[in-house]
């Protein structure tokens, strides 16, 4: 048993050392609470869908909810201070839109931005026969697949 601890240990210090970290900001007009459930459950679609193409990348994230409304990426430089505070390198800022997903990347050691995009329904290959939980979820997978482009440059 203590082999293993010790492995595992060994294994995310390593992992801590090498992957960069990414904080993820997912906004939205209201509390994530007072949303309904669908609109809830396709969230965290996105979401993971983004978590898991940066986890296959080797990279760390952490996420968080917050409101912003007008919904403008220009502002929540709070946000990118706190997630420089936090130790992140990188910062994802997601938006649920009606067609798909939009995304705004930062390199937080200068604030600078790197890329913005949308994932949209013509984006994903055979979204006509996804689930809206499904769609959101492969969408959210391209566009973590996108931000990682920007990584590995």
């Amino acid at each position: 048993m203590k082999k293993t601890s010790f492995s595992a240990i060994l294994f995310i210090i390593a992992w801590a050392l090498f992957g960069e970290t990414v904080m993820i900001e997912t906004v939205d007009r209201f509390e994530f609470g007072d949303l309904e459930e669908e609109t809830q459950n396709v969230i965290i679609q996105m979401e993971t869908g983004v978590m898991d193409a940066l986890f296959d990348g080797g990279h760390l994230f952490f996420n968080m909810f917050t409101v912003n409304g007008s919904l403008d990426p220009a502002l929540g430089r709070k946000s990118l201070d706190q997630a420089k505070r936090a130790g992140a390198g990188w910062f994802l800022r997601l938006r649920l839109a009606d067609t798909g997903v939009d995304w705004w990347f930062y390199k937080l050691s200068d604030f600078a931005l790197l890329g913005e995009g949308e994932v949209n329904q013509d984006d994903i290959a055979g979204s006509d026969d996804m689930t809206r939980e499904e769609f959101f979820f492969e969408a959210g997978k391209s566009a973590g697949m996108g931000i990682l482009a920007f990584m590995n440059r």
